[in-house]
């Protein structure tokens, strides 16, 4: 009998760990499993699946709920659940999972949820790299030593690759490396490398994404080259302004957030695409690019060393080194047989990342 499984996300607006965690429950439905996806904040849904979603429609006798929960949780911590746990809690109790897979969200609810569900296996799916989660305050920085607990507990944890994993398996011994998968329906249609854009996907986050440095990148650019950026995020009038500040509005195209068929023509009516993130957990945006051959850029960051092979398949510049990364970028858009080179490189590389293939990673997962 195939097993039941719950996906979690605190919401599905615009983001990478909503979009891989769609993209996972979609595979294994596929597949024949069971599958839904738990979303706690179901206002603006960017994304929509055929999945199953465990959502709670905001009436207000549940938001009046959730205020009075608010305050006695703050007063009563040890005995009164927070909104989010105690809506995770009322799903597991109404409905048996065999498995159950955690976003970072809801790391901290495990131990609890774990004692209450023992007959069901937790897993802790860690999107983004080991480092960030230690030492950044906006992320677990605070709270580490909470989190390892959590972590030592559970069934197993999942990375997307080999660097993150070799740090977790300190705390657990059952340590998974399942990569991002290509899902996106190109046709087999490759990208215009004679066009002079460069284009950029993700959400405008500066100081993850790099944007101070994506803007001090099109600074050097020849005069008829531009940026195409597909996305939106928290930060995106600090981006505007940074632009403005330089006075290169006319080097940028912006997008907005884009899907399906526009998100397909941002890249292929690019010929180059470059990522200058400090951090990463896998961008799924690269595997994107290359999936319709476009030359790929980067830091080298644990998460583009696995995406491009330690830089058999795509260019990497040294981490924080925009020098360098300009460098690069400018091989590129001098050289179209170097595109083509790349171009090919990356086909080759996004075979490694086929659904076909991480559908197994997920299934060998799920039945050992």
């Amino acid at each position: 009998m195939k097993k039941k499984i719950l996906f979690s996300v605190d919401n599905l607006q615009v983001g990478g760990v909503q979009h891989v965690t769609l993209d996972a429950a979609n595979l294994l439905q596929n597949a024949g499993y069971e599958t839904h996806v738990l979303n706690y904040d179901c206002k603006n849904n960017f994304y929509h699946t055929s999945v199953p979603l465990v959502q709670q429609p905001m009436t207000p006798l549940k938001i009046s709920g959730k205020i009075l929960r608010k305050l006695l949780h703050l007063i009563f911590p040890k005995y009164v659940k927070d909104n989010v746990e105690y809506f995770f809690y009322k799903e597991l109790k109404r409905n048996h999972y065999d498995i159950v897979i955690l976003n970072p969200p809801f790391f901290l609810y495990l131990n609890h949820l774990k004692a209450i569900f023992p007959a069901t296996r937790f897993y802790m799916w860690m999107h983004n790299n080991f480092d960030i989660y230690q030492n950044d305050v906006s992320y677990f920085g605070n709270r580490f030593d909470e989190l390892i607990k959590n972590v030592s507990s559970a069934d197993g944890i999942i990375c997307l690759e080999p660097y993150t994993a070799s740090k977790w398996r300190k705390y657990n011994d059952n340590v998974t490396v399942i990569h991002n998968p290509a899902t996106i329906a190109n046709a087999n249609k490759i990208a215009n490398l004679d066009l002079k854009i460069i284009c950029f996907t993700g959400r405008l986050s500066l100081r993850q994404k790099g944007l101070d440095y994506l803007v001090d990148i099109a600074a050097a650019l020849p005069e008829t080259w531009k940026i195409s950026i597909a996305g939106s995020g928290p930060d995106e009038k600090r981006f505007l302004d940074l632009i403005a500040e330089k006075g290169l509005e006319n080097k940028f195209i912006m997008c907005g957030p884009l899907t399906g068929e526009n998100l397909i023509n941002h890249y292929l009516n690019s010929s180059i695409f470059i990522l200058p993130s400090r951090w990463e957990g896998m961008p799924l945006v690269s595997i994107e690019a290359m999936s319709v051959g476009l030359p790929v850029i980067s830091f080298d960051i644990p998460a583009m060393q696995e995406v491009t092979a330690h830089g058999m398949y795509g260019l990497m510049a040294k981490g924080d080194d925009v020098q360098d990364f300009r460098n690069k970028l400018c091989q590129l858009i001098h050289s179209r047989d170097l595109r083509e080179q790349y171009s090919a490189l990356s086909l080759e590389r996004v075979k490694m990342f086929s659904p076909e293939v991480i559908a197994k990673d997920w299934e060998n997962l799920i039945n050992n």
